[in-house]
């Protein structure tokens, strides 16, 4: 778990300080798309990252996206492949989202969740996400965040 957090994380990081270059995707991204609705409002990413590293654990697989309002949202998996990866107590996925500074997390520990891999090969990965996610202790977030209808399709 706390390898997962420490690739999502960084992940996450990097993407919510920006991108550059010739901006030529759908949301004027060069690496690709990330759009949801949290708590019913759409977002779309204006910067988005993912990344592949093989660990001790397996080959872990982090997908981040942010846009320019300091909402960035991140998850990260033991990647098995394409097929269905679900946020519960005992999983090794999770999911991270600041909005303002404040935190929400679905993970082993609080909220749940699911990533789903349609596509991936060694530049490209497609896919889905639904999470329910939970304050995160010590970012002054309360209640819960729902993010529902999130679809990725970033290369590496």
């Amino acid at each position: 778990m706390r390898t997962l957090m420490r690739v999502a994380l960084p992940c996450l990081l990097v993407t919510a300080l920006g991108c550059g270059g010739d901006n030529t995707g759908p949301n004027g991204q060069t690496n690709g798309d990330m759009s949801a609705k949290f708590d019913g409002s759409s977002w779309s990413s204006v910067a988005t990252f993912a990344t592949r590293n093989a660990t001790n654990a397996g080959t872990i697989t982090a997908v981040s996206g942010a846009d320019e309002h300091s909402i960035a949202l991140a998850f990260a998996f033991v990647d098995t492949g394409v097929g269905t990866y679900t946020i519960d107590g005992t999983s090794a996925t999770n999911a991270v989202l600041t909005d303002g500074g404040k935190g929400w997390v679905a993970s082993a520990v609080g909220g749940s969740g699911t990533v789903t891999v349609t596509t991936l090969d060694a530049t490209h990965i497609v896919g889905t996400f639904a999470f329910s996610m939970t304050a995160s202790p010590g970012t002054g977030a309360t209640g819960t965040k729902s993010v529902t209808q999130g679809t990725f399709d970033v290369k590496f």
